[in-house]
């Protein structure tokens, strides 16, 4: 199922709504199924690729039967798209009952289509983890 996004919303339920999100007066699809991580800080631009997939990847409270169903990861920094991750596998940190993947990064054509993606609406979000399916 294609999800279209258009300033994507989100709902309590950490569901993004199927929209449609304009870049340069284009339509992009989402057609994977993409777990959003939405960053507060970045360290002021100065993080590693390695830092970003650290912080990208733990502790994340998500359900573990929906996140395994993920394709992608998006990692979102004011309101943009900021790097895209293929999550391989999802496990249980001990005692926190929070989700961890371990990864990699998507190839190019994947990264290309999305990093730099604008979604207005995670200003307002309020989890910082959440779906689009």
């Amino acid at each position: 199922m294609a999800v279209i996004i258009e300033q994507t919303t989100i709902e309590q339920t950490q569901k993004v709504s199927k929209q449609t999100i304009v870049l340069a007066n284009l339509p992009v699809q989402i057609s994977e199924k993409v777990i959003f991580i939405k960053h507060t800080s970045l360290k002021d631009g100065n993080m590693t690729a390695q830092d970003l997939y650290e912080k990208t990847r733990r502790d994340w409270k998500l359900k573990p039967t929906r996140a395994a169903k993920a394709e992608l990861v998006f990692a979102i920094y004011n309101c943009k798209v900021v790097e895209v991750y293929i999550p391989e596998r999802w496990f249980e940190e001990i005692n926190t009952k929070r989700l961890t993947f371990e990864g990699k990064v998507a190839p190019f054509h994947i990264r290309d289509k999305y990093i730099g993606l604008h979604l207005p609406n995670f200003a307002t979000v309020r989890y910082p983890a959440s779906y689009s399916y």
